[in-house]
């Protein structure tokens, strides 16, 4: 969660960010971040998993 929170500007920005094989992005009205494997992202799934919640004062939180 370390390098999420590090780039949580980015996520709410809307872009998406790329780390250890997982594309990691942010949806801004339910605070939640999802992710999917490269491979995924490649083949141009639009599908992922919760992982995180953004917390109140916009900190990433383990899901």
């Amino acid at each position: 969660m370390k390098y999420l929170n590090s780039h949580i500007a980015e996520l709410i920005e809307g872009k998406k960010v790329t780390y250890r094989g997982k594309v990691y992005w942010a949806n801004t009205e339910t605070r939640e971040i999802y992710a999917h494997s490269v491979d995924a992202e490649i083949a141009g799934s639009i599908s992922g998993y919760k992982v995180a919640d953004i917390t109140d004062d916009f900190q990433i939180v383990k899901a």
